[in-house]
């Protein structure tokens, strides 16, 4: 195009030159000339348009190229937020779940230490009246030993009991003086009567051995009762404590597990979104490239029409 520009700009002058040139040389050397020019202005408008073909060919394809991956960009950034946000919420979900295992945990250890503590009440009650009972059954052998080997000294032999042994004694000695159907007299007035002192009663020796005796069983029953209640408190204290130390464990097995899980997701999510900040970062300055090359582009194509067109 531009030698086109320069022929037209020096014609005039060969024109004029062949004109003063009466042999003819000059103006087949006009003519010659003009050939040349036309012939190279040929092949530059040809490589003009190669140039332009090969420019077009580029900013095509190179805007399809950005064109795809800003949007697959596009979409890896929205599945890197949708899958960001899905993990970032099942780790608040489980922090939830954690915080309620953790309330479990504490409750579970606070009602096994109030079961440890009853069960060390109870076990000292227990203790308190096994002792007494084990004792009263101890002091009627001994008295009921007493007695078989001296049969009058009643006195002596009751004075080893202590005194609410001995007091039940002489009630239901008393009981059974007035009353010699009963058994003992336990039931009437055993323990309503207030006795008085042991030798002011002529009874047989053999009926105070006979009170003594069911004293002893009566004591040995509510021993063995006790200790039976003991055996059963303490067996259900054991199941229920064992049913809290493993509800415990697997809270706390929970817990652990959860939380490993929640700081894997929290991981993964911090992952994703670094993953797409960078994605977004890329896509912004595709984007740019792509605008820039649009308008280059565009500019280019717009020139090139205005020369072909002249």
């Amino acid at each position: 195009m531009k030698l086109i520009v320069k022929l037209l700009l020096t014609l005039p002058s060969a024109v004029s030159a062949a004109k003063t040139d009466a042999s003819g040389a000059g103006l087949a050397k006009v003519i010659q000339m003009l050939t040349d020019m036309t012939a190279a202005a040929k092949t530059e408008m040809h490589d003009e348009e190669v140039a332009f073909a090969t420019f077009s060919t580029w900013c095509q394809e190179e805007s399809s190229s950005l064109k795809k991956e800003i949007a697959s960009d596009a979409e890896e950034i929205e599945s890197l937020a949708a899958n960001e946000g899905k993990l970032r919420s099942d780790a608040e979900t489980l922090a939830g779940e954690i915080a309620e295992l953790n309330a479990n945990v504490e409750r579970f250890e606070t009602e096994r230490k109030g079961h440890d503590d009853q069960r060390d009440k109870d076990n000292k009650e227990f203790l308190a009246v096994s002792q007494d009972h084990s004792e009263s059954v101890d002091a009627l052998d001994r008295a009921l030993v007493h007695l078989q080997k001296q049969s009058y000294d009643r006195p002596a032999a009751l004075a080893q009991l202590s005194s609410t042994v001995r007091h039940r004694a002489m009630s239901a000695l008393k009981a059974r003086s007035e009353d010699p159907s009963a058994e003992d007299g336990y039931a009437k007035k055993g323990l309503e009567y207030d006795a008085p002192e042991a030798n002011a009663y002529e009874f047989q020796s053999g009926g105070i051995v006979g009170v003594l005796k069911n004293l002893k069983d009566e004591f040995r029953t509510k021993l063995g009762e006790a200790q039976k209640a003991e055996m059963n408190s303490k067996h259900a204290h054991s199941m229920i404590v064992q049913d809290l130390v493993d509800s415990t464990k697997s809270a706390k097995n929970d817990i652990s597990e959860k939380s490993a899980d929640k700081e894997r997701k929290l991981g993964a999510a911090a992952a994703d979104e670094k993953k797409r900040t960078g994605t977004e970062a890329v896509n912004a300055e595709n984007e740019k490239t792509l605008s820039e090359m649009t308008a280059e582009c565009t500019e280019k194509t717009e020139s090139y029409k205005e020369k072909q067109q002249r």
